[in-house]
C-alpha cells in the first residue's frame, strides 16, 4: 500500500497557526499568565477529568514553560518577575 502525501502550501500552514494562536490570544485576554498557574491548572483539570490523556497535557505544560523561559512568552514572564521584585 503506498500512500501519497500532498506537499504543504502556504495557505495551509497559515490556517494551521491561525487555528493554533486564535484560542492562545483569546486565552491570554481572560486569564492573564500569572506565573502559569492557570495554564497548569486547567491542564492538570483536563488530564484528572479524562478529556487529555496525561502525556498530552504534561507535553502542553513542558511547551508552555519553555514558551515562558525561551520563546515569544519570554518578555511577559520576564516583566511579571521584573514587577514583583520591584
Amino acid at each position: 500500500m503506498k500512500v501519497t502525501v500532498p506537499p504543504l502550501d502556504q495557505a495551509v500552514v497559515g490556517t494551521a497557526v491561525g487555528a493554533v494562536r486564535t484560542p492562545v490570544s483569546v486565552a491570554r485576554r481572560v486569564a492573564p499568565v500569572a506565573h502559569g498557574l492557570p495554564v497548569y491548572l486547567g491542564l492538570g483539570g483536563l488530564a484528572v477529568v479524562g478529556l487529555v490523556e496525561w502525556p498530552i497535557a504534561a507535553a502542553a505544560g513542558a511547551g508552555f514553560a519553555a514558551l515562558r523561559r525561551w520563546g515569544p512568552l519570554r518578555s511577559e514572564a520576564n516583566e511579571h518577575s521584573n514587577a514583583s521584585t520591584c
